[in-house]
Parts: C-alpha cells; sequence; structure tokens
C-alpha cells in the first residue's frame, strides 16, 4: 500500500523557458495563496531550459 502522506502528487506549469513543479502529499491537497504556504506545504523544483536543463538552486530561489 502506498503511503499518501508522502509528497507524490505533482503539479507543474512551462512558460517556454522554465518549468516550476511542487510536490505535495495526496492527504494535504492544498491549492497556496502566498509564497509561505508553497514552503509549508510543498517541495518545489526550478528547471532552467536555456541552462541545458538544469535545476536552479535553492539559493536562487530564495529570493522567489
Amino acid at each position: 500500500m502506498p503511503d499518501l502522506a508522502k509528497r507524490g502528487a505533482i503539479r507543474s506549469v512551462f512558460d517556454g523557458r522554465y518549468t516550476y513543479g511542487r510536490y505535495f502529499s495526496p492527504k494535504q491537497h492544498n491549492r497556496p495563496a502566498s509564497l509561505e504556504q508553497i514552503r509549508a506545504f510543498n517541495d518545489v523544483e526550478l528547471y532552467d531550459a536555456e541552462a541545458a536543463g538544469r535545476e536552479v538552486s535553492a539559493e536562487t530561489m530564495k529570493g522567489f
């Protein structure tokens, strides 16, 4: 039986350059309305297609 408390569900968006993904628990499905809610209930990734698909560093994302 899968552990539905783990952040295994994903929502993502691609704007032509960046791919943003957020992972969340199916038991804690959320529609964040603020940056604080994104950070509290999700794990996030940001990839830059112009940088050969490299993940943008967590340090860079702190300003977002």
